[in-house]
């Protein structure tokens, strides 16, 4: 070898950092480090112990790139020494280093010279093939350095970094049971130098560093003094080997058991068992109760797959490109979801306004480094072929009502407490279906009821609560829903609707926006509270509303939204365009100062314009533009009014403000109170202890509105209130006539005010056609039973009328001229704002 390459060597392997140098135009621009990690390394309080689970030369040199790039020193001194980049003596002499250790290699030299202020390098364990475990390489080092940290009051501050590599995020982390293979190759943990290499070859070399919380351990000697220096040493290998670990979860989550060994674990649960039993006393023959457990661990349990979370991601890559123009993502929210994720599992309770939901959050959660949550489905989408699919990508089923069957619940509750306590993250809709209108729908409490009694009872660690806000510019569901509002039956999930739903992907659909609310601990929201008292159902209430309150809170007001408030605002079937854009100003206003989040678009007048220009173009099928006029076409004024919603849902506080200004009375009832309560269902931010307050800036503009400005905002809420009118009109004729005492399901009572409302509608008595959507008529009938008019029968599918049938008349007529005098009132208020001619 020429003496000039001989010297070249020698450079790069006099240090033990040299050989990074090589590697960093490579791995430096591929390197994933959050800013949070960052900080952590760059405030290190002493000096630094840099601990990694396994001993690996890849992972050591990707440290090194790491540390010289944040300007902080390399490791001095490693452990264990035999690493080949880390030999300290000639090159050869390196070569040779993975088989012969260093002379200075011993602990005792490695200990005094981190005593000595020297960075280090520890490796917990290390790849063993003779061993059916790895070895733990840092205990002989522990054993010593505890020892001289007891003998040395005058050690300088020494903090262990628990640094994590990850080179291959997809996937998921599962108990390997090939004791061959794990021989060859080492556990993914601990692995073998065949499978780095393998795990960064299948990663395209873009690995993600993760800091864990630093340990000091001048503090760690101190608070355990009592133990002998071996006792110590093993304390110390476990709480860095569990900070590591929980890196490790937060990034990939947990090891999950195979899916048949859940099930039968589920099926020995002790309180499994107790309720088998107790299914038999209650009547079930004992083979209809083991019928009913294996029907249930059949249908409930996930099996998450790594291969087809690979398809998932592939494919959804594919059909975001075609189906959307792009994401508007929460970066700062998915952060803190990070954040929030050190702290327990996360139980994700996102809005629910498509099928696209699940899978765009799922999609997002592996692009922002969070493991794939474990969904909540409904059994209605366990069909073949996506049933076998949706299982392997995380998802587990559950039967939509399974009331009085506690054999089947008490599995259901105790697969959620494995998730649980295994560490996994669980995601579920609060809403507990998909809104037909638009708005958050009131929160559905059974699975948080379930998941509550758990923590309070202190059976599972407390998870994190994440509201998350999903929105849409344009919904693929879009057609469906405004069949569904007209009163036709919703179409069964199965494989023809799948084939015929391939059609969207002909069209676009504009962005989709994600924003995270800020995450809340569970237990502290319950507080110390009984389970089986009254007072635990009105926590878990609460709970749901505060959910749905924050999802509100965090949505985001598009385009789509305020041109859709615009071209309903007056009721008008034809408008000059020049007024549908100053309504539509006007709302981006009122967004604005109500402190509503906007999409970026609307930020700025020019993006505003061009957006307004925009929707107008989306909304073809329900407004189509004629020179310089406007055609509302009645049979979509559904559809209009479902984007409109979810603006609605944002402002709905300067509702209330306005009808208090204009519409301050009805007879001896003030307007705010009683809008409030006529709308809580419809709004369940209205149902919370502490309901959400408008800023200064808004009270102050709502106190300048004109006649037409606060007719347009009015008209947010007039179909509501409308709608609700109907309802209890054609309930009270209802009652009088000989049919009072038959019980109605809900579609029954849904056409019974439909066929009443349509013919008020031709008759010109009925002002909003909209207001006869089926999901305000389904509201509206729970909110008669919250106040008491409406009754379920005992298997809550039927509805009755309470007794004294000439009470619930007289308050069903109360209730329906209250709701008809406001909007006679509104009205007047249209007439009076319509310039002359």
């Amino acid at each position: 070898m020429k003496q000039g390459w001989r010297q070249l060597l020698d450079h790069w392997f006099d240090q033990s950092d040299r050989l990074s140098v090589l590697l960093d135009p490579i791995v430096w621009p591929r390197l994933q480090i959050a800013e949070a990690d960052r900080e952590r390394l760059l405030q290190v309080p002493g000096v630094p112990v840099y601990v990694f689970r396994a001993a690996s030369e890849l992972d050591y040199l990707l440290l090194t790139v790491l540390l010289r790039h944040l300007d902080l020193l390399v490791p001095q001194v490693h452990h264990p020494s035999f690493l080949l980049v880390a030999s300290t003596s000639s090159w050869m002499d390196k070569l040779l280093g993975s088989v012969l250790p260093s002379p200075g290699g011993g602990v005792q030299h490695t200990v005094s010279r981190i005593l000595d202020r020297s960075p280090a390098y520890v490796a917990l364990f290390g790849h063993n093939p003779t061993s059916e475990t790895a070895d733990p390489l840092a205990l002989p080092l522990f054993e010593h350095l505890v020892s001289e940290l007891r003998q040395s009051p005058d050690a300088p501050p020494l903090v262990a970094v628990p640094v994590t590599i990850i080179w291959n995020k997809k996937g998921v982390r599962k108990e390997e049971n090939v004791p061959l293979l794990n021989r060859i190759l080492g556990e993914p943990e601990v692995p073998g130098r065949l499978r780095v290499i393998a795990s960064a070859l299948s990663s395209f070399g873009q690995p993600t560093v993760k800091i864990g919380s630093p340990l000091d351990l001048l503090a760690f000697g101190h608070e355990h003094d009592a133990l002998p220096v071996p006792g110590a040493a093993a304390v110390l290998l476990a709480e860095l080997t569990d900070r590591i670990e929980h890196e490790w979860r937060v990034q990939l989550g947990p090891k999950l058991q195979p899916f048949d060994a859940i099930r039968r674990e589920l099926a020995r649960n002790p309180e499994v068992v107790s309720a088998y039993h107790q299914a038999i006393r209650d009547g079930l023959t004992p083979r209809q109760a083991h019928k009913e457990i294996q029907a249930a661990l059949a249908e409930i349990p996930a099996a998450p797959s790594t291969a087809t979370l690979a398809m998932y991601k592939s494919v959804l890559q594919v059909v975001w490109t075609r189906l959307y123009r792009g994401f508007d993502v929460d970066q700062a929210g998915f952060a803190s979801m990070r954040e929030a994720a050190r702290k327990g599992s996360l139980l994700l309770l996102p809005c629910h306004r498509s099928h696209m939901d699940y899978l765009i959050l799922s999609w997002l959660m592996e692009r922002y480094d969070l493991p794939i949550p474990h969904i909540a489905a409904g059994k209605n989408l366990s069909f073949w072929p996506m049933g076998p699919i949706f299982r392997r990508g995380g998802a587990f089923f559950i039967r939509r009502s399974f009331k009085g069957n506690k054999l089947y619940k008490t599995i259901l509750v105790e697969y959620l407490a494995t998730l649980l306590r295994t560490g996994v993250n669980v995601e579920f809709f609060p809403e507990g279906t998909r809104s037909r209108t638009g708005k958050a729908v009131y929160p559905r409490t059974g699975l948080l009821a379930m998941i509550a009694e758990l923590v309070v009872t202190r059976k599972v660690p407390a998870p994190q609560i994440v509201p998350i806000a999903i929105g849409y510019e344009k919904v693929v569901e879009e057609d469906a829903y405004l069949q569904e509002m007209e009163g036709r039956t919703k179409q069964a999930e199965n494989l023809t609707s799948l084939v015929r739903a391939g059609a969207v992907i002909l069209n676009r659909y504009g962005r989709v926006n994600v924003q995270v609310a800020p995450p809340f601990d569970m237990a502290e929201f319950l507080g110390e509270i009984d389970p089986a008292s009254p007072a635990f159902k009105q926590r878990v209430d609460q709970l749901g509303l505060r959910v749905i309150s924050d999802i509100v809170a965090a949505s985001v007001v598009t385009s789509t939204m305020l041109t859709a408030a615009a071209l309903l605002a007056t009721g008008e079937t034809v408008c000059p365009l020049r007024e549908v854009e100053e309504r539509f100003w006007f709302f981006r206003e009122l967004a604005l100062v109500c402190g509503a989040k906007c999409s970026r678009k609307l930020l700025d007048e020019q993006g505003a314009r061009t957006a307004f220009q925009k929707s107008l173009g989306s909304l073809s099928a329900a407004a189509t533009v004629t020179g310089n006029r406007v055609f509302v076409l009645q049979n979509h004024r559904g559809t209009l009014a479902y984007y409109r919603n979810g603006f609605s849902q944002t402002v709905i506080e300067a509702c209330i403000v306005t009808a208090a200004s204009h519409a301050p009375q009805l007879r001896d009832t003030p307007t705010g109170p009683w809008l409030r309560r006529c709308l809580r269902r419809e709004f369940p931010q209205f149902s919370l202890e502490t309901p959400p307050s408008l800023p200064e800036a808004a009270l102050n503009r709502l106190a300048t509105l004109t006649s037409a400005q606060a007719l347009w905002i009015l008209s947010l809420v007039l179909d509501l209130i409308e709608g609700q009118a109907t309802v209890c009109t054609r309930l009270a004729t209802l009652v009088k006539d000989k049919t009072s005492e038959k019980q109605w399901t809900g579609r029954q009572l849904t056409t019974e005010v439909r066929s009443f409302g349509k013919a008020q509608l031709r008759r010109g008595s009925l002002w909003r056609p909209e207001s006869l959507s089926a999901q305000v008529i389904s509201e509206s009938v729970e909110w008669l039973a919250d106040e008491g008019l409406l009754v379920r029968d005992e298997t809550g599918r039927h509805w009755q009328f309470p007794t004294p049938l000439s009470d619930t008349a007289a308050a069903l007529h109360r209730q329906a001229r209250l709701r008809t005098q406001w909007i006679a009132r509104i009205r007047k208020l249209a007439l009076s704002a319509t310039p002359a001619p």
